[in-house]
């Protein structure tokens, strides 16, 4: 794991620091936060952060496809996925980091 992944003790962390609240306080609220997350979703409602992004379900067709390995045709059964779709302040913060690497290394940024 990177210095940077974001895990559920370093966003305590930072609840901790913003807010002053103890390390254990910290944690139950990010714990909070991703179960009313987790459960809306499980609910078949969507959540929204904004200024963040929103968290939503698809669903995904039953298809047949083929193992790779053994070239053997293998059905997949429909089922539902989460997917994030970033808001609209994210995107911008994204593009503007985005936009001095893609000049280095010579791409047009989109």
């Amino acid at each position: 794991m990177s210095d940077r992944t974001v895990t559920r003790a370093r966003l305590a962390e930072q609840v901790m620091k913003s807010t002053g609240v103890t390390r254990r306080e910290a944690s139950v609220v990010v714990d909070t936060v991703f179960d009313s997350i987790r459960e809306g979703l499980c609910g078949g409602d969507e959540s929204e952060i904004r200024g963040f992004g929103s968290f939503r379900l698809r669903e995904r067709k039953a298809r047949v496809c083929r193992n790779p390995r053994t070239g053997e045709r293998v059905r997949v059964p429909a089922r539902r996925v989460t997917y994030f779709r970033a808001g609209k302040h994210l995107r911008a913060r994204l593009s503007e980091r985005a936009a001095p690497v893609l000049a280095a290394a010579g791409k047009p940024d989109s």
